[in-house]
């Protein structure tokens, strides 16, 4: 494996290449994750400029980054049965090769910090800058409590009944999560998002 694609890793881009193939055919496959980092510090520096120089554009363009990933991940989960819940054989195999590595799905959490850090530096150099009430943050402190258990217990659901072998088609047996298309459409588009909260 790494006779052929060892320049993949050189390059930061052993999550995107070999295209299409499973994670065994990779190169030192652990480091896909420190590609999906230095790609997005590669990025990171164009959004900042955007910004500096036209910063409703660099809103429009991370608000654009973090809705297509969404409707890509969303489109992929509902055409090709992907499923983040290991408990769903083939379905949780698919996700694996097709979206888990790829940058495309995986930026949402850096452009929310990146959006957050845009705003943040835009209240704090306008004339009435963001203070918040105790109350206000009391709110704040309590509703991003909720959301955290309500996203870190959301898939526990996935896990109650037995596990389908890498693969089995869920459809096909009494095994996996048991969870419809629409429900694993959810989960997997909603969880990184509102894992960035």
């Amino acid at each position: 494996k790494c006779d052929n694609f060892w320049w993949t890793n050189m390059a930061f881009v052993n999550n995107i290449l070999p295209w299409g193939k499973e994670e065994s055919a990779e190169c030192y496959y652990v480091t896909w994750y420190l590609a999906n980092d230095m790609q997005f510090y590669f990025f990171a520096p164009i959004l900042i400029f955007l910004y500096k120089k036209f910063s409703c554009l660099a809103f429009f363009l991370n608000v654009l980054g973090i809705a297509g990933s969404c409707c890509g991940m969303a489109y992929g989960s509902y055409h090709f049965d992907w499923s983040a819940l290991t408990f769903d054989g083939s379905w949780s195999v698919d996700y694996s090769i097709d979206a888990y590595t790829a940058p495309w799905f995986r930026i949402v959490p850096y452009l929310f910090g990146m959006w957050l850090a845009m705003f943040w530096n835009e209240k704090s150099n306008s004339p009435n800058p963001m203070f918040l009430t105790l109350c206000s943050r009391r709110f704040f402190m309590w509703f991003g409590m909720v959301v955290l258990l309500a996203v870190a217990f959301s898939g526990y659901f996935g896990y109650q009944r037995v596990p389908c072998n890498i693969y089995t088609n869920p459809d096909e047996t009494d095994c996996g999560s048991g969870w419809g298309i629409w429900y694993r459409v959810t989960y997997n588009t909603l969880t990184r998002p509102f894992w960035s909260l």
